[in-house]
């Protein structure tokens, strides 16, 4: 089985414990909190499907050595990526990490011989494994209106690979980085109806601790269709600048932006109380 695929069902599983021992923890509440009662422990988890799109490019000196290009198209194509969110609060506190998987790829014809053909076609892939851990505050506005500003850090590892084949020979290259970076931002959630949630974040990071510069920016909008389950969807947009010395203590670098939307379902414990003046049941005839 590939990495992907047990990272999934190590995911799923996760999930399956989780549920099962909060559920017998938890305790019906008289009142119904959009966000879970603040008097007591929360906890939420949001796996997202995420389809991106790319811009912006990849440098790194053997590429430059071996291709003579001093820098690649970032790639397009998308093979696989998601998210999963989770949440744990109590009061006016909350801790959240993240993990983010990208895998995005592309074919380039990278030379062409003096006939115009193709002389030299690289296949490129890169790899991104993302995971970050936020913390903060929630500061209430009115009943339907919080902000939470937070402070964290994120960690970026990405994995490029070039098989490039050629009329007379053909190459392989391969260049590994990671990095770490501080980030702060701010978090707006309103609910226009209790069973209607509605979040914007954006956050900037880096500062030449890790990357020069590195922000997110996200909207997501969603449907509670039980006490225990929201529906979201919305769109992300992740951008950095990062240039460093690789593993192989060759210079590499990775300007990106990566944009699109994101489905998930949202599962929190324990159960949100089922107001029956919010969960109302459609009417006969």
């Amino acid at each position: 089985m590939n990495k992907p695929g047990r990272k999934i069902i190590f995911i799923a599983a996760l999930l399956a414990v989780l549920i099962s021992s909060l559920e017998k923890t938890s305790a019906q509440d008289a009142t119904y909190y959009p966000k879970g009662n603040p008097d007591k422990w929360n906890v939420s988890l949001t796996p997202f499907f995420w389809i991106p799109w790319s811009n912006g490019s990849i440098t790194s000196s053997y590429i430059s050595a071996n291709f003579n290009k001093p820098a690649i198209d970032l790639l397009k194509n998308v093979e696989m990526a998601f998210m999963v969110n989770a949440e744990l609060s109590k009061g006016k506190f909350f801790i959240s990490p993240t993990y983010i998987y990208n895998r995005v790829s592309s074919e380039q014809v990278v030379r062409t011989d003096k006939k115009g053909e193709d002389a030299l076609v690289a296949a490129k892939q890169l790899t991104m494994n993302i995971a970050e851990l936020i913390t903060g505050v929630t500061l209430p506005v009115n009943k339907k209106f919080d902000l939470e500003p937070y402070l964290g850090c994120r960690y970026n590892n990405f994995k490029v690979e070039v098989d490039a084949e050629g009329k007379l020979d053909s190459t392989t290259v391969n260049e590994t980085s990671d990095f770490w970076d501080p980030v702060m931002g701010l978090r707006a959630n309103y609910f226009p109806h209790p069973r209607v949630p509605l979040s914007l974040r954006a956050d900037v990071g880096g500062f030449g601790v890790g990357s020069y510069l590195s922000w997110t920016v996200a909207f997501n909008g969603g449907y509670s269709v039980s006490p225990q389950i929201d529906l979201l969807a919305g769109f992300n947009l992740y951008g950095f600048d990062y240039q460093s010395k690789s593993d192989k203590d060759r210079y590499v670098g990775l300007q990106a932006v990566f944009y699109g939307f994101d489905i998930g379902i949202r599962i929190i414990l324990p159960k949100r109380f089922k107001d029956p003046s919010i969960y109302k049941k459609a009417k006969k005839g």
